[in-house]
Formats: C-alpha cells, sequence, structure tokens
C-alpha cells in the first residue's frame, strides 16, 4: 500500500487580509519545496476561526497579526484549546506586523512567547505585512496617524518561501507520515475522545472578522 506523506495544517487569524494571504501562500508552498516533494507532503489552509481539528495533520502553521503586542483573539483560543493535541505535533507559529525591518531582525511579543511554549511550537517567525489605509476603520487610522508605522506591502515573500523550506525539510527529517500516525493505538482517537475533541472545537468557533 503506497504510504501518504505528512499532511500540514495551515490556519491563521486575519482582520484585513493580509495575514490570511500570508498563510494561504505558504500552503501553497510547503508542498512545492524540494523536502515537501520528496515525502509527499500535503498542505491545507483554513481560517483559525473554523477550528480545524489538528488531531488530523501531523504538523500545524499557526499565525496571527499583532496588535497592541497581542495576538487576534481567534487565533489566542485556538492555540489554548487545541494546546493537548498541538503538544503532539509539529508546530510552527508567526506573526505578522507592520514593519519593513528583515524578520530575522524581528522578536515575536512575550505573548506570542508563551503560546510557542504552550503547543511546544518548533519554532516562531516574525514576518512583515501589508497596510493600506482605505480598509481601515476610523480608530485605526487614527493610530495610523499618530505613528511612525510605514504604509504599504512590506511582504517579503522571499522570506516566506525560505521558511517553508526550512519547515518542510524539518518535518521530512522526522520522517512523520500520516500511516504511521493511524497505526499507532495511542495516537488513534477513539470515538469518546473525538466527540470530546469536536465539542471542544465547536466551543471557540468564533464570527469571522468582516475582511478575512
Amino acid at each position: 500500500m503506497t504510504r501518504l506523506g505528512p499532511r500540514v495544517l495551515v490556519t491563521a487569524a486575519s482582520r484585513h487580509g493580509s495575514t490570511r494571504e500570508l498563510a494561504a501562500a505558504v500552503g501553497r508552498a510547503l508542498p512545492r519545496t524540494d523536502a515537501g516533494v520528496a515525502c509527499r507532503l500535503t498542505a491545507t489552509y483554513a481560517p483559525v476561526e473554523l477550528g480545524v481539528d489538528p488531531s488530523q495533520f501531523d504538523a500545524v502553521v499557526l499565525g496571527s497579526p499583532v496588535y497592541g503586542d497581542r495576538w487576534l483573539e481567534a487565533a489566542r483560543q485556538y492555540a489554548s484549546m487545541a494546546a493537548p493535541s498541538l503538544q503532539g505535533r509539529l508546530v510552527w507559529l508567526f506573526s505578522v506586523g507592520c514593519t519593513a525591518a528583515p524578520a530575522t531582525a524581528l522578536t515575536a511579543p512575550d505573548e506570542v512567547s508563551t503560546l510557542a511554549r504552550l503547543v511546544q511550537a518548533r519554532g516562531q517567525r516574525v514576518l512583515s505585512g501589508r497596510v493600506e489605509r482605505r480598509i481601515l476603520s476610523s480608530n485605526e487610522r487614527a493610530v495610523l496617524d499618530g505613528s511612525v508605522m510605514p504604509i504599504g506591502d512590506m511582504r517579503d515573500w522571499s522570506a516566506v518561501s525560505a521558511w517553508c523550506e526550512d519547515i518542510a525539510r524539518e518535518i521530512a527529517a522526522t520522517r512523520v507520515t500520516s500511516c504511521a500516525l493511524a497505526s499507532d493505538p495511542e495516537t488513534r482517537p477513539d470515538a469518546a475522545f473525538a466527540s470530546k475533541r469536536a465539542l471542544r472545537m465547536a466551543r471557540m468557533r468564533l464570527v469571522p472578522h468582516a475582511v478575512c
């Protein structure tokens, strides 16, 4: 029987679409990396508000934009509620900020570092986002006008691609496969466990942001 490759869930919160587009790009890029092709990696993107069950995947990439040094509530809730499942998987986090600085020079807020420890993330990355004045709320425009925040699209797609290469290589190196997980009785949920997980996921589903 043909062995399936590792399955990756890419999920993120987004307020104005920039982070959603970054997450979707990660989902497209991972299977196309050299390591991803070699290990038959597949990736699925879903907005975090859908509360997709991470137990159906071998690895998870979770992200959110940063507002006031905090992730959006939907992403924070997902990380907290799904932590028991995320702790048993390969997890990477990414935060999106309004800066033109190189990704390697950016530091995630303390809250994100705390979430990274909670879900036992393999790594975290800060990525530059996009700021368009025309789609901001009046409050957001007021904050923008009183700051030195740059305006425009500062997303570094080459940095995103390089990060995807790193993730795919690490996933491939672990030799995690869907078949291996499915055959392990310790990782195969029974009906009661699946029911509890479904209830937990249903409780954390939130109304998506209007511009996601």
